[in-house]
């Protein structure tokens, strides 16, 4: 399916690996320009480059921590400097991370969350919105999860401002529909990012006798019951973050997808 995105700039924020590097593969095949903003994006800037000679697009990595705010404001300053309009920004630079039990946690647990999880997608949208406004729209794709909707006793913090989302994803698209903003909301499921990898790795170091038996041994320590009976692929979210990006999901806003494999039915 053609997106209608060619020529078109696009922020990935947390663009450079898993989720977000898929999408950015996705609207750099499609002919759309991407920025990559990272903490470390030397650590990207050769198969970002690579990214861009095989479609003949502009891939730029990008330094910003989505944590503090004058790293974010810089970073929008340097990308509007490089281009006239940006179409759509994508989040997804916060990771899963097990925590103490309710009673266990500190202020300071929930602080870093907030600020990762929470703020590190506020900021990135409040700082592009006024330009999008200038500009007569755009589209904004925020990455909740599955654990929005199912609770974890080891996800109190994390869990809790994914959910936060799903409702500053409404907000957002109530708001600022009129002006032609779209804002949609990703809930992906247990997917194969580098840190499932790992546990997929140690699974079969422990004894298992194939990829497939080590993922589902995975699975079931999870207790998750996943439809599909299998992790996602990251390039899974990564495509229908880019459709929610692009002029195919011209008439979607306010939406909240799961796309992991019938966990969440």
């Amino acid at each position: 399916m053609q997106l209608g995105i060619k020529n078109k700039n696009f922020a990935l924020f947390g663009g450079s690996r898993g989720i977000g590097w898929t999408a950015a593969c996705a609207l750099a095949e499609d002919g759309a320009n991407v920025f990559l903003l990272s903490r470390f994006p030397e650590r990207y800037q050769e198969k970002a480059s690579k990214l861009a000679t095989l479609n003949n697009v502009s891939v730029k990595s990008e330094k910003c921590d989505v944590t503090d705010e004058l790293s974010v404001e810089k970073a929008v300053m340097n990308l509007l400097k490089q281009c006239d309009q940006i179409h759509g920004v994508a989040i997804t630079t916060h990771s899963e991370a097990h925590g103490p039990s309710f009673t266990k946690m500190t202020d300071s647990d929930w602080e870093d969350k907030y600020q990762d999880v929470l703020m590190g997608s506020i900021r990135p949208c409040r700082k592009l919105i006024p330009h999008m406004i200038e500009m007569g729209g755009g589209s904004i794709v925020l990455t909740s999860a599955f654990s929005a909707h199912s609770p974890s006793n080891s996800l109190f913090a994390y869990a809790s401002q994914k959910a936060a989302l799903i409702n500053v994803t409404k907000n957002l698209a109530q708001t600022y529909g009129e002006v032609g903003i779209r804002t949609n909301c990703v809930c992906p499921g247990y997917t194969k990012t580098s840190r499932a990898e790992e546990r997929l790795e140690k699974i079969t170091r422990n004894g298992a006798s194939s990829k497939a038996e080590a993922e589902t041994i995975l699975i079931d320590n999870t207790h998750m019951k996943i439809g599909l009976n299998r992790l996602g692929e990251p390039r899974e979210i990564g495509d229908v973050i880019a459709f929610l990006l692009s002029e195919r999901a011209s008439y979607t806003s306010g939406a909240v997808i799961c796309v992991d494999g019938a966990a969440s039915v």
